[in-house]
């Protein structure tokens, strides 16, 4: 007796209009992927840009925190302002009480001048504006107040022993001064400087008199590494940058904000850090 074995049932097969159904579902969902990825890694790019240039602003601020924290307030004026435009930056010195230096062990007080000047870049191959600090020890052997008038004069002429880069991303470094009497303006001597006793000498160095200011606003704007990197030109990026038109804000800091929104091209606004703090004078 011959055992009987169930036919074989045919197995349904997929038809060519499934098979290219299922491929564009793949395709769409693969791309729709593709896409999420790409925005998470933009968005991730774009803060680390932003968290490059923040700390630029903030190593800078906290620098000359500590150098303000210290400042000598002998015969009344101790800083020496020299006020920039909307293309050229602000200058600023000033005496404070000397920090260790192996060079200089036995000086007591030292000059600290921040500027932005043209340096060159030591990945980019050439040069670019940086934020710049500058000192030289001071060695003061007088006892008496007679020599105090000097010191503006020393702050001005003296020639900085060492300089060194703060800031290889700051590129703009701008002062608004709070006078004595609540006002805040660009030029410490007010609004009617021939009546300030705050002198203005031939190389445009105004002596600051810490009677008639608070203290003053500084405002930084750096720009990442990044686009220093791939910017081929960065003078046009600098042009874009510091050219910005003056604003009715008082605080520099504010109007870059401003400008930035309508800033071109569009690629360079997220470019740009901006930051600010103020400084008050203890009497």
């Amino acid at each position: 007796m011959k055992a009987s074995f169930p036919a074989p049932k045919p197995h349904a097969a997929f038809t060519l209009l499934e098979l290219l159904t299922a491929a564009t579902i793949f395709m769409t969902l693969a791309l729709l992927i593709f896409r999420v990825f790409g925005s998470v890694s933009q968005v991730s790019q774009h803060y680390e840009r932003k968290a490059d240039a923040t700390a630029s602003c903030r190593q800078a601020l906290d620098t000359l925190s500590q150098d303000i924290g210290t400042l000598v307030t002998r015969g009344g004026a101790t800083l020496v302002f020299k006020p920039g435009n909307e293309t050229v930056n602000d200058e600023l010195r000033f005496l404070c009480f000397s920090r260790p230096m192996a060079e200089h062990p036995t000086a007591r007080m030292t000059i600290a001048a921040y500027r932005i000047e043209n340096r060159p870049h030591p990945e980019l191959g050439r040069d670019i504006p940086m934020l710049v600090r500058g000192n030289a020890p001071v060695f003061w052997v007088s006892g008496s107040n007679t020599d105090d008038y000097r010191f503006p004069k020393v702050l001005e002429t003296r020639n900085l022993t060492y300089s060194d880069v703060l800031s290889e991303r700051v590129f703009r470094f701008q002062i608004v001064w709070i006078r004595a009497d609540g006002e805040m303006t660009h030029d410490p001597r007010g609004p009617f400087p021939g009546d300030s006793a705050m002198e203005v000498d031939a190389d445009g160095y105004i002596w600051i008199d810490l009677k008639e200011v608070r203290g003053f606003i500084l405002s930084l704007a750096a720009i990442d590494l990044s686009t220093q990197r791939r910017t081929v030109n960065f003078a046009e990026v600098q042009r874009h940058f510091t050219a910005l038109p003056a604003s009715e804000h008082k605080v520099p800091a504010a109007g870059w904000l401003s400008q930035l929104r309508t800033l071109e091209p569009e690629h360079l606004r997220p470019s740009l850090q901006v930051a600010q703090r103020t400084y008050l004078f203890h009497r």
